[in-house]
């Protein structure tokens, strides 16, 4: 099956403007209420991130400049997070804390690591003895190491903020635990 490539639109008379991570073409409509417009392209996209239209001129500018300090902002994070070394090492314990109505924590041991990703496992969480007082409903708990619950995962690390993190799932992210006992609820 034979995929058509889309071209970018780009207006008639427009003024293209470049920015770190993409292009933008600034042009001007006659007889509209908003005659100032602008198409932003991010990337190789051919499809336009973003088409505004502005009363003024300023008005225009303003957004203008907004999507140049975005765009430099994103490859600038890019840059730094592809420059993060995986920090994990086979044997490290990353939690992870996760839910609604009621806090479930998980534990992970990590099994293998690479250049940019890892294996890990799931552990059993132990309560941690007197935590659950005054609290019927709640205790905290810790690892228990090289007790493996469930089958091995090969997984990404990603970078946030200078913090590393692996997610497990559609709605949970593990990073390395910190050593103290974690808060679990259980009220369900």
């Amino acid at each position: 099956m034979k995929t058509v490539k889309r071209e970018r639109f780009i207006p008639a008379g427009s003024t293209e403007v470049k920015t770190a991570d993409g292009v933008m073409y600034l042009y001007d409509t006659v007889g509209k209420l908003c005659n100032f417009a602008v198409l932003v392209y991010g990337g190789r996209r051919s499809k336009a991130d973003r088409h505004e239209a502005y009363q003024t001129e300023s008005h225009r500018q303003v957004f203008v400049d907004s999507v140049i300090r975005s765009h430099a902002e994103r490859v600038a994070r890019r840059a730094k997070e592809k420059a993060c070394v995986n920090p994990f090492k086979v044997g490290d314990i990353l939690s992870c804390s996760w839910g609604y109505d009621q806090t479930n924590v998980d534990f992970y041991q990590v099994l293998a690591v690479t250049a940019k990703g890892l294996t890990m496992q799931e552990i059993e969480a132990e309560a941690v003895q007197g935590s659950g007082k005054g609290n019927f409903m709640s205790d905290s708990c810790v690892p228990v190491k090289d007790k493996f619950v469930g089958e091995p995962m090969r997984k990404r690390v990603g970078f946030y903020d200078n913090s590393a993190y692996v997610t497990v799932n559609g709605y949970k992210s593990a990073s390395l635990w910190n050593g103290e006992p974690q808060r679990r609820s259980f009220y369900a």
